[in-house]
Parts: structure tokens; C-alpha cells; sequence
């Protein structure tokens, strides 16, 4: 929301100040609202309040992959950097990957 414009989204919280809802011009929850909280590993998190479906030949998923341009601009580069910053942080924060990367160090002792 502080990469718009200066009164494009209006921010309310909770009682507990845990939650932020950013919404625009101050209307009720929409697609465009984003959500700001801090994770259990002290991260700031905003997530908007948006579904991605994708229908290919009969089957459906969500959360679309992001392709990107092989040309390499600003945008392009920056896109890659937080892509793969994500997907570092799903794998470091994820519950399983501790057990399965000491298992697999035990196994090729």
C-alpha cells in the first residue's frame, strides 16, 4: 500500500493491532484489499485478498506461476530476485525441511 499513491488505500486494525486491513479510498473489503500481519518468524507479511484460479484442458489450479521475460530489464530482474527470495523463504520457514535435509545428510554419511 506505501508504493500508491498518497491516499489511494486507507488502513484500519484490529482490536489486538495484530491485523491491518488495507483498503481502498476507505470501502469495505474488496479484492483490492491487502492484509499486513506479522508472521510466527517475525516477518511482515502482506496478502491481498484475491483468488488466481487457472483452467487448462479440463483441469484447475491456483496460484498461477509468474513467467517471466527472458529480456532483461529492471523489472525483469527485480521480479526474478523476489521470485527466487519467496521461494528461499518457503523452503527455509517450511516445517519439513529440516527433517528431510538431516535425513538426507545422515544417509550419505
Amino acid at each position: 500500500p506505501s508504493a500508491f499513491d498518497l491516499g489511494t488505500y486507507s488502513s484500519s486494525s484490529n482490536n489486538a493491532g495484530t491485523i491491518t486491513a488495507h483498503t481502498v479510498g476507505g470501502t469495505g473489503i474488496s479484492s483490492n484489499t491487502v492484509f499486513e500481519f506479522i508472521d510466527e518468524y517475525g516477518r511482515k507479511r502482506l496478502l491481498k485478498n484475491e483468488r488466481e484460479t487457472v483452467h487448462v484442458a479440463g483441469s484447475m489450479f491456483r496460484n498461477a506461476p509468474h513467467f517471466m521475460s527472458t529480456l532483461e530489464d529492471e523489472e525483469n530482474v527485480r521480479d526474478a530476485q523476489y521470485e527466487t527470495e519467496a521461494g528461499l523463504d518457503h523452503y527455509f520457514y517450511h516445517p519439513n525441511t529440516a527433517p528431510f535435509v538431516s535425513l538426507r545428510l545422515i544417509q550419505r554419511l
